[in-house]
C-alpha cells in the first residue's frame, strides 16, 4: 500500500470509506430494485443492538 494509508491516517481513511459504503448501500437498494434489502436492515439493528450491550458493559 501507499504512504498514504499507512498508520492512523490510513486507517481513519478506511473507515471513512466503509462507512459511506455501508451508508450508500439501504439508500439506493430500494431504488435499484435489488432484492435483499430485508438483510440489509436486519444487519444494521443487529448490529446496532451488540454495540449498544457493549457500551453498556464496558
Amino acid at each position: 500500500m501507499g504512504h498514504a494509508l499507512r498508520g492512523q491516517s490510513g486507517l481513519d481513511i478506511l473507515i471513512a470509506l466503509s462507512a459511506g459504503a455501508m451508508g450508500i448501500q439501504p439508500a439506493e437498494a430500494p431504488r435499484l430494485g435489488v432484492v435483499g434489502v430485508t438483510t440489509i436492515l436486519v444487519t444494521g439493528t443487529l448490529t446496532s443492538n451488540l454495540t449498544n450491550q457493549c457500551i453498556r458493559r464496558c
